[in-house]
């Protein structure tokens, strides 16, 4: 007897071999050998319907199976909509450093790190965060925005992720933006200079649609297909993750789905600074709001 009912509970026999598929309109629920239970539509197709979740520490010892429950400090379970939680912790001193910039009144705090050198800022505080402008004036190629006073922050080998919040302004027209990890200055260009390595968001309304992905070690670029679009008066959550034993950088904006780049990532031991600078391309003041920059790190 393949199944029966016991004390108001279910008994499922194993099946080997599998059933067949149902015919159509039909489900097939059915346990096999290794004492998991399945389902199979009138498509032939098998879904597994029980599993045991095992949560192991990377890099440790730490291993727990069995689990139905993952407890986390209050605060940090973010609903993202559409059955979608985001875990927002910090990276634990001992096993990732970090350093992030914030906006505070009219400036920027360094949080373990230096304060940086900032251009046309001023207090703009707004409905979802505390924020500074960025603003260019009305003089063509204007550096606004932000840059490390030094570019020893980190290195490709210490595996960073850098996530950076920023909200357009009400004209993204005729605008350039790059931000990101930069070994030095740059200048009113789409491509990096020769000698300075970047691996950094850019937005160009001179060669792009949207954000896209950048790579430059100091002598050749490349960059992604576009990852999204950009609007005006929109917050944007840009995040680059490096990957330096496969040397890969992943660019995701707004917690989507990562778009990698691997050919012209800076070199595992260049040194890199933080970079984000808003740049007008025409005789039109251009805005950008600078919430922070947050960056751990081997």
């Amino acid at each position: 007897m393949p199944a029966r009912l016991k004390n108001n509970s279910l008994t499922i026999q194993t099946s080997s071999p599998v059933p067949a598929t149902p015919v159509a309109g039909e489900v097939v629920v059915y346990a096999k050998t290794d004492k998991k239970l399945y389902s199979k539509d009138d498509s032939g197709i098998e879904t597994l319907m029980s599993s045991d979740l095992t949560l192991a520490e990377s890099g440790g010892s730490q291993t727990l199976t069995n689990l139905n429950t993952i407890k986390v400090p209050r605060g940090t379970l973010l609903d993202q909509g559409s059955g979608v939680a985001q875990l927002g912790l910090m990276a634990n001193p001992a096993f990732r450093n970090v350093w992030m910039y914030r906006a505070a009144a009219a400036t920027i705090d360094g949080v373990g790190v230096a304060v940086p050198t900032m251009t046309a800022v001023t207090v703009s505080n707004d409905v979802d965060s505390t924020y500074i402008n960025s603003n260019t004036g009305v003089t063509a190629g204007t550096l606004a925005g932000l840059i490390s006073t030094t570019f020893n922050l980190v290195r490709r080998q210490h595996n960073p992720i850098i996530e950076m919040i920023v909200r357009t302004g009400a004209d993204v027209s005729a605008q350039r933006l790059w931000l990101g990890l930069t070994s030095g200055a740059i200048t009113n260009v789409d491509t990096i200079v020769a000698g300075t390595s970047v691996c950094a968001f850019r937005f160009s309304t001179a060669v792009d649609s949207g954000w896209v992905g950048v790579c430059n070690n100091g002598s050749s670029q490349s960059n992604t297909s576009l990852i999204a679009t950009v609007a005006a008066n929109t917050r944007y959550l840009l995040r680059i993750r490096i990957d330096n034993s496969n040397g890969v950088a992943y660019f995701s904006v707004n917690n989507g789905s990562e778009v990698a780049l691997n050919t012209n990532l800076p070199t595992a031991a260049t040194e890199l600074g933080c970079m984000i600078r808003n740049i007008n391309i025409t005789t039109v003041a251009k805005d950008l709001k600078i919430s922070r920059v947050v960056c751990s790190y081997d």
